[in-house]
């Protein structure tokens, strides 16, 4: 049988009575480069310790996302690997680090309140783009919050720059940030 050829790097196993585990790897080529110099190395890898350029998710974690989903319907049950390369204008301007933040919320590793708390390190807008983009299921746990979020930080920017706006007319020299 011919699969879709965004699947790459497939791996099968002939006796389906000991496949124990199907693994599919997500890839954002645009948004992983390689890193080089003044780095910690991991074994001698060019990979910076904690980020990834691959992200792997069981099958029943992968069908979570309504458009992996649809790719993944007609998948070979002896496909016990495979990656795909996400679409490059599903994510972009998406930073690797928000793609692995959305990762490790999907996968149970972390929760929301993580998020809430790095609040100056992750974009939770570019976040919430992505879960769109991939069409997750809004039956994760932290869907609509990660969302009400979203539409406060919104909310919140578009006051800062209605203030700064409104400081600039009236010939104020400071900025709100």
């Amino acid at each position: 049988m011919e699969i879709d050829p965004i699947f790459k790097n497939v791996e099968y196993e002939d006796n389906i009575n000991l496949i124990k585990t199907r693994t599919i790897s997500l890839v954002f080529p645009d948004s992983t480069c390689e890193f080089t110099g003044n780095y910690r190395c991991v074994h001698n890898s060019k990979e910076i310790v904690g980020l990834k350029k691959k992200f792997d998710l069981s099958y029943n974690e992968a069908i979570r996302s309504e458009f992996l989903r649809v790719l993944l319907e007609n998948l070979p049950e002896n496909v016990i690997y495979c990656e795909i390369t996400i679409p490059s204008s599903l994510y972009k301007s998406i930073r690797l680090i928000d793609i692995q933040c959305l990762h490790l919320l999907w996968t149970g590793r972390i929760t929301l309140t993580h998020v809430r708390i790095h609040d100056d390190y992750y974009n939770i807008i570019d976040i919430c783009r992505l879960i769109d983009s991939l069409m997750i299921s809004q039956e994760m746990p932290w869907y609509h919050e990660i969302f009400a979020k979203r539409n406060l930080k919104i909310q919140n920017s578009n006051k800062v720059a209605e203030q700064n706006k409104q400081n600039d007319m009236n010939g104020d020299n400071f900025t709100i940030f």
